[in-house]
């Protein structure tokens, strides 16, 4: 019977000993990190369907390694097919 109590009380100990209401950060975790947020899908949605190369030349150069993998993973067009502004404005159109 003494065995259990001092068990109790030994985790009761541990269990409100360990509550505390200060969270102690790293100090690498007080250095404030500037960051910007792209969004690529407001921008690929605001194309401009009348000069749709242009707009596609300038989401190319604004998201160099996103642009091609989501024409071939999401649209399912092959960025270098002469076809593919046709196909991105009918997307585009059909979106609308």
């Amino acid at each position: 019977m003494l065995h259990k109590g001092f068990v109790f009380l030994f985790l009761l100990a541990a269990v409100l000993s360990s509550c505390q209401d200060s969270l102690k950060l790293p100090k690498e975790a007080r250095i404030p990190i500037p960051v910007t947020v792209a969004r690529f899908d407001m921008d690929f949605f605001a194309l401009d369907t009348g000069r749709l190369n242009q707009g596609l030349n300038d989401l190319s150069a604004r998201y160099p390694d996103f642009f091609p993998g989501y024409l071939q993973a999401i649209l399912g067009i092959h960025p270098a097919d002469p076809k593919a502004p046709e196909a991105i404005k009918a997307f585009l159109n059909s979106y609308r």
